[in-house]
């Protein structure tokens, strides 16, 4: 039974940012309620999926492994991967409730890949969220085709896209043993993030820089210094995203000894300046991790 279909058209001024394409809820209690990656050739384009159980349960099969999707689950996964299927499953007895969004464009298509390569496909999220929330929403346009600028489709992904980043982050938040560690993490979260590095860190701690910087990496695996540039970076983002200060106030804010420094950190690790996030909104990478970046240079 479809409770609503929304198809959804943006101006494609912008044909790199990520683009809704329909928004749709559905209760399944059937079997024949079946789709396989490997069988979609043909049948429509390549695109991104986010699923999410309002109700009863589905499965999401990965090559040979089934998961369920309870209620408060959803999945994230590509349309065409030749390993991924969902369905409602045989021996199911309440229907399956679901809420979904199909995008496409490669910025949202690579940070979905990101996403699913970090976390895996399953996503836990309250049915009061606000992401949930705007998804359904969509359904006063039932068989309707309504129309978004560029900016406010990549705007509903991104959300999406953040939102399942941060659900995962909340869970496996870095909980060290060690009491000197616990308390470094409470001193960078907790003190104004300009005058924030490792020397100063250390200093408050009463330990050296060397001790702290080889034990937070231990307990953690990300040294300190990046540690607090990820933060730093992260507040950036949602400064601009504020649209309230000048890239120079947010610099100085930050800690930057100069905006140049700030803007040539921020294009590094999102490979795109301050600015151009600010007329976008989304980064065209995710912070690399930096093990991974040690393997690249």
């Amino acid at each position: 039974m479809i409770i609503f279909l929304s198809t959804i058209q943006t101006l494609n001024l912008l044909p790199q940012f990520p683009k809704p394409i329909s928004v749709g809820e559905e209760i399944r209690a059937s079997s024949n309620y079946h789709w396989e990656g490997k069988r979609r050739k043909g049948k429509d384009r390549p695109h991104g999926i986010f699923q999410y159980s309002l109700g009863g349960c589905g499965v999401l099969r990965d090559g040979m492994l089934e998961y369920p999707v309870p209620a408060g689950v959803g999945f994230l996964c590509a349309s065409h991967d030749r390993r991924i299927a969902y369905y409602y499953p045989p021996d199911g007895v309440k229907p399956w409730h679901f809420i979904y969004i199909a995008f496409t464009g490669k910025t949202a298509i690579w940070m979905m890949r990101n996403l699913i390569h970090k976390y895996g496909y399953l996503y836990n999220l309250p049915s009061s969220h606000v992401i949930i929330k705007r998804l359904r929403s969509f359904k006063i346009y039932h068989r309707t085709q309504y129309i978004l600028s560029d900016s406010e489709g990549a705007d509903i992904i991104a959300e999406l896209l953040f939102a399942l980043a941060a659900s995962k982050e909340q869970i496996q938040k870095v909980q060290p043993d060690h009491i000197l560690v616990r308390r470094a993490l409470e001193e960078i979260r907790n003190q104004p993030l300009s005058g924030l590095d490792i020397q100063a860190l250390a200093m408050r701690l009463h330990v050296s820089r060397e001790h702290l910087t080889r034990l937070f990496k231990t307990q953690t695996g990300i040294p300190p210094h990046h540690f607090i540039l990820n933060e730093k970076l992260i507040v950036a983002c949602q400064l601009l995203k504020n649209n309230l200060l000048s890239v120079k106030e947010i610099a100085d804010r930050l800690g930057f000894s100069q905006s140049s420094h700030f803007i040539r950190v921020f294009q590094r690790m999102f490979r795109m300046t301050p600015t151009k996030f600010r007329e976008s909104g989304i980064p065209s990478v995710i912070i690399p991790e930096p093990s991974r970046q040690k393997r690249r240079n």
